[in-house]
């Protein structure tokens, strides 16, 4: 293993573990605990959050912000991403938020289902309706270096999709819209996507009959 390989199989490491971290903390806080209790509770959410600034862009205290915003137990969250491609190329959506590139997607709403959130997705999007959704692979967060860090597990769900109709039309969340070729790829949203999850996509291009990939 290289040293890069192994620099970043310890920073994977150190997420994973502060996700852990933090998860528990916000899970016991849910439930009749002590004040000790509490406030022990409270200072590990600050801990988990200088933690992970120290592995991203981000502040600790934007990040302790983010994890005071969630309740309850502590499970992991869900997106989608969908790849609409057009030949070798695929389209891309500039987000809004921080003027980079990501394949259109999201989290998925309570109420719907994964495809059904994909394709509300790629609509509010790119104001494109899809057809023929095939999932092509769910990647856990914790296994890939975001920036800035996600201090909260996501799974991903990766789908390709084919234009049924609509036209391309930026909205809110997305200033720009259009295809790049793998060679051409633009600067990605990488709190979002990251560059090998996107290229992943691609090898379903060259071979749609290649197996999920799930991490």
């Amino acid at each position: 293993m290289s040293q890069d390989s192994a620099r970043l199989e310890k920073s994977l490491q150190l997420i994973a573990l502060t996700q852990r971290v933090q998860a528990l903390a916000q899970t016991a806080l849910a439930y009749e605990v002590s004040p000790f209790e509490r406030k022990r509770c409270e200072e590990l959410l600050e801990i988990s959050a200088a933690l992970f600034a120290i592995q991203s862009t981000s502040s600790p205290e934007t990040i302790l912000a983010k994890l005071r915003e969630e309740t309850g137990y502590a499970t992991p969250k869900v997106g989608v991403r969908v790849a609409i491609a057009q030949g070798h190329s695929i389209l891309f959506v500039r987000e809004a938020t921080d003027n980079k590139w990501c394949l259109p997607g999201g989290w998925v709403d309570v109420g719907l289902s994964p495809s059904q959130a994909a394709t509300v997705e790629v609509s509010e999007e790119t104001g494109l309706s899809v057809k023929s959704l095939s999932l092509r692979a769910i990647y856990d967060s914790s296994k890939h270096l975001h920036d800035p860090v996600c201090p909260f597990q996501v799974f991903t769900l990766f789908f390709s999709a084919e234009v049924a109709g609509g036209s391309l039309t930026p909205s809110s969340e997305t200033t720009e819209l259009r295809y790049f070729t793998k060679s051409e790829l633009p600067e990605l949203s990488t709190q979002r996507v990251t560059k090998s999850q996107v290229l992943r996509m691609w090898d379903y291009i060259d071979d749609p009959q290649l197996p999920v990939y799930v991490d």
